[in-house]
């Protein structure tokens, strides 16, 4: 597949050249300085902002991309209500300032669509790739050196282990889809990728280390690629999984053994297991929940109540800050509003990105790749949110908000020449 004709293009237009370093900036730093990417991200949103509101860029005006815009508006209209519904809570205000990214997604995809679409999954999957050659060394130092769980410089292991599981996501997709030499690359970068999830410990992640690469080898076609090849990075992969169970045995047994010392441990009270602790905290949330049906508790107040639970039933609470489950933590916090509102930014996303690519006239450089690449993101993040938090923390809201709006500037229907147009002469 030849993309030196759209990156050439795109890179002779200063906005369009601007769009592929930054795509490629965000996404190389993600995993490894995640707070970093997340500054892009608010950069980037001010700067279109600027744009449009100077008349040097043209909204686009996409029925996707509108209804998209009003999810994620919705989502900070729900943060909205719990503030108003609990003045006073100032975790519940402060959301205010928190979801603020959220209503910068019509300008960055008015900004990002001016570019090729191939320009903008070239400098995804460049990026993805780059972002874990970065990291792993980082990775490596941090899992000799210490007992703990690696999380290179983002603060915290679980969402290093999410930004990673992006990142493998993203280049099992391109190893299938570019072929050739590119094939056995990116799966060499999906290997390295796989020993830090492990390495960092977040099982909740690990079923995708399996669902990623089956599903890529699967639905993703590339008849161009030569038989032995796949044979190599089938081999490939197994020597790494031996790699990373000879290198890493020691840590990866312990978050095994936990396992089934947790489920062995279900019956004998909260408070004995991570897992015990968990259940603990879900039945917590269900009670703020059944009290508090339509808006929650409020941040605050649902805090209150989980460490009320703590002490009456005698678990760990360990100052946390969300109830593990974003269902439950929506419900405890912001009640069926909240909740009605996380749901539909895992929903509509995927919706809107699948529906778009089917209706363009030229899916021959998406179709099934782009399709199966916002299956497994959106899967990565539901996983995440299931056991802990998918939005909420400004790494996982920018990479979020960040992989949807590629994903779906890669869909929709907008040729070169039209997004010229939008383009405003001075």
């Amino acid at each position: 597949m030849n993309y030196l004709p759209n990156l050439i293009s795109d890179w002779q237009a200063p906005l369009r050249r601007s769009n592929y370093l930054f795509t490629f900036a965000f996404f190389t730093m993600v995993a490894l300085v995640g707070s970093a990417s997340a500054i892009l991200f608010i950069g980037a949103g001010i700067w279109a902002i600027v744009l449009l509101s100077t008349y040097r860029l043209r909204a686009v005006r996409d029925i996707g991309a509108i209804v998209l815009a009003v999810i994620f508006g919705l989502y900070y209209l729900s943060g909205l209500f719990n503030a108003i519904a609990h003045w006073g809570d100032r975790s519940s205000l402060f959301q205010l300032i928190e979801r603020l990214p959220f209503l910068a997604f019509l300008p960055v995809v008015s900004r990002l669509s001016l570019s090729n679409r191939t320009s903008i999954w070239e400098a995804m999957e460049c990026g993805a790739f780059a972002g874990i050659v970065v990291a792993v060394p980082v990775v490596l130092v941090q899992a000799l050196q210490s007992n703990a769980r690696p999380e290179a410089f983002s603060g915290n292991s679980s969402i290093f282990a999410l930004a990673m599981t992006v990142l493998f996501v993203i280049c099992c997709v391109a190893a299938r889809r570019r072929g050739g030499r590119a094939e056995l690359l990116f799966a060499i970068a999906a290997s390295a990728a796989m020993m830090c999830i492990f390495v960092a410990g977040t099982r909740a992640f690990w079923p995708m280390l399996a669902i990623g690469p089956l599903i890529s080898w699967i639905v993703v076609r590339q008849p161009q690629s030569p038989r032995i090849l796949n044979w190599k990075i089938v081999a490939l992969l197994l020597v790494s999984l031996a790699i990373v169970a000879i290198a890493a045995s020691e840590k990866i047994g312990k978050r095994v053994d936990l396992i089934s010392q947790e489920l062995s441990d279900v019956d004998s009270g909260f408070g004995a297991s991570s897992l015990n602790n968990r259940l603990a905290m879900w039945n917590c949330a269900i009670d703020i929940s059944s009290r508090h049906f339509l808006a929650g508790a409020g941040v605050d107040g649902a805090r209150r109540a989980m460490k009320e639970c703590a002490a009456a039933d005698d678990w760990q609470w360990q100052a946390l800050s969300h109830f593990h489950n974003f269902a439950l933590d929506g419900l405890a916090t912001g009640g069926i509003v909240e909740l009605a509102a996380r749901l539909a930014l895992l929903i509509g996303p995927l919706m809107i990105i699948v529906r778009t690519q089917g209706r363009a006239k030229n899916t021959a450089p998406a179709g099934g790749p782009l399709s199966v690449q916002a299956v497994l993101v959106i899967l990565t993040f539901t996983l995440s949110g299931v056991f802990g938090i998918f939005v909420g923390h400004d790494i996982a809201d920018a990479l979020y908000l960040y992989c949807i709006i590629c994903l779906y500037c890669i869909a929709r229907m907008d040729p070169q020449n039209e997004a010229e147009s939008r383009i405003v002469k001075s």
